[in-house]
């Protein structure tokens, strides 16, 4: 078993002469044993939290609202972890950012995002889950997202749709 040899090598180590290096002896004994040196137990540094792109983000199983949860665009970002959010019964509700996902999970203004309601609030909603553009789709798909919901829409295009009734900016091109 790996117990034993872990002994034996603790043993091996004993007898290698006394002259040389301890981690060299410890190093040529796991090798005489064929033994795998232990990892090292650090988490690394400043680069580390920044992020190495290791794509995690691989195939995840798609997320369905259940009881007390809903569906629901970013409008606007608030700052300091809170956001303008309308969900998709037809009210927009001030959104907080789960602690568990602030700073690693960025959230902008037109991403599909699945809330919690609050029971005592209604006016505000917890910020459970975001959806990427593909699985935000997929729920379109199934019919989970209304018709009229926007993927991949910015703050700016929103603005911008949501002022039908004038669209003279002020320019006309046939007096030029």
């Amino acid at each position: 078993t790996f117990q034993h040899r872990i002994s034996l090598a603790k043993k091996a180590v004993r007898s290698v002469p006394q002259n040389t290096n301890t981690h060299t002896r410890r190093d040529l004994e796991y090798k005489r044993l064929d033994l795998k040196m232990p990892k090292p137990k650090g988490k690394g540094g400043k680069n580390r939290r920044r992020g190495k792109g290791d794509g995690e983000e691989s195939k995840r199983e798609l997320e369905f609202k259940e009881e007390g949860q809903e569906y629901a665009q970013v409008v606007k970002m608030l700052g300091n972890g809170r956001c303008e959010c309308f969900c998709f019964d037809g009210v927009t509700r001030l959104g907080h950012i789960r602690g568990k996902m602030r700073k690693k999970v960025w959230i902008t203004a037109g991403d599909i995002v699945l809330v919690g309601k609050r029971d005592f609030q209604d006016e505000k909603v917890d910020i459970v889950h975001k959806y990427t553009a593909d699985e935000a789709r997929n729920l379109k798909q199934y019919g989970e997202l209304p018709e009229t919901a926007r993927i991949n829409e910015t703050a700016v295009d929103m603005a911008m749709t949501a002022d039908d009734d004038d669209n003279d900016i002020g320019i006309d091109f046939d007096d030029i």
